[in-house]
């Protein structure tokens, strides 16, 4: 393989390298983004919603933001030194200190994939009603578990941020603990069980096949 061709591969390793990177680091806008948009689009209530409790769970932690510093003005776990690398907003005017307790990256993604989890949990283990499927019900809870587990391992990934030397550890339990707190209240403000919201944050469940004739009508989702 000539030194062009390895230069090349190189060039694209390290551009892909960057791409995952930025593409961690700005997570939480991607989310934010992404939920509010394919809400718009798709008509999707519950990811409005989510978007809506990203705003809220953002305003928790800027207020934060705002006491931490004037309680702890020189701690080194509530102030770091501004870093373009992990600043989610590229100003290069900012300012020399970043707070950075609560962790605003920590807390939103962890909002995010709490508020899914929480919801996946409730909507499986809840008892089911009188009279429905068994076989509907076995749906309900198999679908659920799987968001579950693909949660837990979003979870773990987002839990590597630690390792990228962009976190205080203060910051981050602080992230982590706004983050799920949030998620649950916000998710129990909804409370989807009574407000005529579908508990289906990734419409799984509703794009099941219609029963076919003779089936019990009853849908998935009502079996909670």
């Amino acid at each position: 393989m000539s030194a062009t061709n390895l230069e090349l591969f190189s060039d694209i390793g390290l551009r892909a390298r960057e791409f995952i990177l930025s593409t961690y680091n700005n997570l939480p806008n991607t989310i934010f983004v992404t939920a509010l948009l394919m809400g718009a689009i798709q008509g999707n209530l519950s990811m409005i919603w989510i978007a809506i409790g990203m705003i809220i769970n953002a305003l928790c932690v800027l207020s934060l933001q705002e006491l931490l510093p004037l309680i702890f003005p020189k701690w080194d776990q509530v102030n770091q030194p501004s870093s373009r690398a992990c600043s989610l907003i590229d100003d290069p005017l900012g300012p020399a200190l970043t707070v950075v307790a609560p962790s605003y990256w920590f807390a939103s993604t962890t909002y995010f994939v709490v508020f899914i989890l929480y919801n996946a949990a409730q909507v499986a283990f809840k008892p089911a009603a009188a009279g429905v499927s068994k076989k509907k019900v076995d749906t309900r809870v198999a679908f659920t578990m799987s968001v579950m587990i693909l949660s837990l391992f979003f979870l773990l990934i987002i839990m590597l941020r630690g390792l990228t030397g962009c976190e205080t550890w203060l910051g981050s339990i602080l992230g982590v603990t706004v983050g799920s707190t949030v998620a649950i209240l916000y998710w129990q403000l909804l409370d989807v069980c009574h407000s005529g919201i579908a508990p289906d944050i990734l419409n799984v469940v509703t794009a099941l096949a219609p029963a076919k004739s003779g089936e019990d009508t009853t849908p998935v989702l009502c079996t909670a």
